[in-house]
């Protein structure tokens, strides 16, 4: 039975803040390098958006960044895109609460180009000013927490250039270090645990060129800021200072949609990092002339990554096919029987089968087939199944939601039966115990003891 799955991504950035202990790193194949563990990744903001004001988490998460009105896109960062603060008041990124639940190792990434020496927060994540962990412009970082405050002090930060620096407050092995662009610049003792800066009541998890105190707002430029479950290695730190992206080529999208209908095209299509994970970028697409989507068939669209420089194309492949319509015809306590009619010019088709409606499909069945019967189901059990065709990759629209229930199996028959007095003449009334997972019950009437 073949499941379809969604995998979190992560990757190596070049600006770390990490709180927590150690991880197991793994060897990227063709890779001179270390690569993160993808189940640690909690946030990811790409920057590469060019208008609104948020920043998409593209970890999968939904922790959305928003821009406040002194941050802008610029097209200017370290790989693509960035966000620019002005270094007013409202020159900030917020990020929402929810990400340090439950979190007791955290790693912070970004790429950081600083305009001015005014000593502001370049990142902070917390609340309020009673726990954080954050670094500033001046060299100043740490965590604080009920422990006390345990920063360092280290060198400042170079203007005009882009910077990557690493901050680790390591709580199992109870230190914290800087590293500017790959080397270890400072290393101090501490014994607080940053999973004392989750608070449920608030509304964030941090600012991205905000302090939670008074302190001078930060003009500078932000690219690749990820926040991690785990804490980084000192390789893998190296590993983030020369992490580049893959400018050759844009992956290709798969669209279907039904005649008549104009298919809904991707805002953003992904390019490699090259440690293999993707960041995603804005794309324009061509005008599509309807003629192309009136009857079934397949074309390309071409979108440009105008962001990119230089500029990149990508491609959309299109498939214009009929709505799927399924249909069951048979059913068991452990089978359910589907069928549907062929497609005009599909070449496979997909069912997906999920406990709830509207949500959570996994791929069940994968064939040229125009039939199906799912096995091995639980008895008295709603199942809601979905059907696409395909032509190649690319698939049609979702079917109707066929929802089937699974025969109820009956292992006992009903006991004390018992008839009850009644006062009108010619009725009576039995009573009798329930019989698990019965939904219906049947009396019979005989006029003989053995009929």
């Amino acid at each position: 039975m073949m499941k379809k799955t969604n995998k979190l991504l992560s990757g190596l950035l070049a600006c770390v803040l990490v709180l927590g202990g150690q991880v197991t790193a793994f060897a990227a194949a063709g890779s001179a390098y270390e690569t993160l563990p993808n189940n640690s990744l909690l946030v990811q903001y790409d920057f590469n958006e060019t208008s609104g004001t948020i920043a998409h988490d593209t970890s999968g998460h939904g922790y959305d960044g928003v821009l406040s009105s002194g941050a802008t896109w610029k097209v200017e960062g370290k790989n693509y895109g960035a966000v620019s603060l002005d270094g007013t008041a409202n020159g900030y990124v917020t990020i929402p609460n929810g990400v340090l639940n439950g979190v007791h190792n955290v790693t912070v990434t970004a790429n950081v180009y600083l305009r001015t020496g005014a000593n502001g927060f370049i990142t902070g994540l917390g609340t309020d000013t009673s726990k954080y962990v954050y670094l500033k412009t001046s060299g100043e970082g740490g965590l604080k927490t009920s422990k006390g405050d345990e920063h360092f002090q280290a060198s400042a930060l170079l203007n005009n250039v882009w910077t990557h620096f690493a901050l680790v407050v390591d709580s199992v092995n109870k230190t914290q270090q800087l590293y500017i662009n790959g080397t270890l610049l400072t290393s101090k003792a501490i014994t607080g645990d940053p999973s004392e800066i989750y608070n449920a009541s608030k509304s964030l998890s941090g600012y991205i060129g905000k302090s939670f105190w008074s302190d001078p707002y930060v003009n500078e430029m932000v690219d690749n800021y990820r926040v991690y479950g785990s804490a980084l290695t000192a390789s893998q730190i190296s590993a983030l200072a020369t992490m580049t992206v893959n400018t050759s080529t844009a992956t290709d999208s798969y669209i279907g949609t039904t005649p008549g209908t104009a298919p809904i095209l991707p805002g953003f299509v992904k390019l490699t990092n090259s440690d293999g994970t993707t960041q995603n970028m804005p794309v324009t697409w061509d005008p599509i002339d309807s003629s192309k989507y009136q009857s079934p068939g397949t074309f390309d669209a071409t979108g440009h990554l105008n962001s990119a420089i230089p500029v990149l194309t990508t491609t959309a492949h299109v498939a214009v096919m009929a709505k799927p319509l399924l249909s069951s015809d048979a059913k068991s306590k452990t089978t359910i029987s589907l069928k549907w009619a062929g497609i005009s010019n599909a070449t496979s088709y997909q069912i997906y089968r999920s406990a709830t409606s509207g949500s959570g499909y996994q791929k069940v069945y994968d064939g040229q087939a125009t039939e199906y019967v799912d096995l091995e189901l639980n008895k008295a059990t709603t199942y809601y199944y979905v059907l696409t065709g395909s032509i190649g990759q690319v698939q049609s629209v979702y079917s109707n939601e066929l929802a089937i229930k699974t025969d109820t199996e009956i292992t006992a028959a009903p006991i004390g039966l018992a008839q009850n007095l009644y006062k009108f003449p010619y009725r009576t009334q039995f009573t009798w115990g329930s019989v698990p997972l019965a939904e219906t019950y049947n009396i019979y009437r005989s006029d003989s003891v053995d009929g």
